[in-house]
């Protein structure tokens, strides 16, 4: 089961795919996003959302969806994946370690993510995860 960061940080990346423009988000918005809407003594920070984007990861690999992730960048404007993600890919086979590490990876990957969450049907029937507590709203 994902921890209420992760499951905040993969609806929020759902929600910036399902957008009309193609945008990609820092760690920075990430931390921020938690910080506003989880109740919490201690904060999320940046360094903290690396870990988190492997829990979503995880999830959306094992549902064979595109990696969500690759719109979470440490730096809004590089296109570079972040490592513990790239492992995590490594770990599992997904994608070979040159594909990973080429800039137009993740610029293609993105293309495919944006495409699958402005369908509708992929929308309505994905975005919220079973027994999530969190409704979406911020």
């Amino acid at each position: 089961m994902m921890s209420p960061e992760s499951k905040l940080v993969r609806q929020y990346l759902i929600d910036v795919a399902n957008g009309a423009d193609d945008q990609y988000v820092s760690y920075d918005e990430l931390a921020s996003h938690c910080n506003q809407n989880l109740k919490r003594k201690t904060e999320v920070l940046p360094q903290d959302i690396s870990s988190i984007l492997v829990s979503v990861m995880s999830t959306e690999h094992i549902s064979d969806r595109p990696m969500l992730t690759v719109l979470a960048r440490e730096y809004k404007f590089v296109p570079r994946i972040d490592y513990r993600v790239m492992r995590f890919c490594l770990e599992y086979d997904m994608r070979p370690i040159g594909e990973l590490s080429d800039p137009q990876f993740a610029v293609l990957e993105a293309k495919r993510i944006f495409e699958f969450w402005r369908n509708p049907d992929n929308y309505a029937q994905f975005r919220d995860l079973p027994n999530s507590r969190y409704n979406g709203a911020y």
